[in-house]
């Protein structure tokens, strides 16, 4: 009974990652959306959007068990929050880079503005749910 009760709470889990991660892909739709009309700044192929989609859901669920499991130390606050934020932000932007996508410049202000906006949104869904399952 207690397995079943875990595996759907870890289900449970996955899924309110996904949806954060969702959000955050469509806040950043919205972003590069602006800046590719009125700027002609930042365009991405729609395969960047499904990448994030992914490769986002599986940082937040291995950003979760390092807050779950190795960072206990500390209950909620900003600071397991920033490190959520850190460790789906970095990785993905890196990648970005990698393949080319933007200049460093481009890339430093994309990770700042990345980071900024799944900050927020972390912070709102923390408020809104009483993401607890943070650690």
């Amino acid at each position: 009974m207690t397995f079943k009760r875990s595996i759907n709470g870890f289900a449970e889990t996955i899924f309110r990652i996904f949806m954060l991660i969702s959000t955050f892909t469509a806040v950043d739709i919205i972003y590069h959306y602006l800046y590719e009309t009125n700027y002609g700044l930042y365009a991405v192929p729609m395969s960047y959007y499904l990448n994030k989609l992914i490769v986002g859901t599986i940082l937040g669920i291995v950003a979760y068990i390092i807050l779950n499991n190795m960072l206990k130390w500390t209950k909620y606050s900003y600071k397991k929050i920033s490190i959520f934020s850190l460790i789906i932000v970095i990785p993905l932007q890196i990648k970005y880079f990698m393949s080319g996508h933007f200049t460093l410049f481009q890339n430093i202000t994309i990770v700042l503005a990345h980071y900024a906006f799944l900050l927020a949104i972390l912070t709102i869904y923390y408020k809104i749910y009483d993401m607890d399952y943070l650690g």
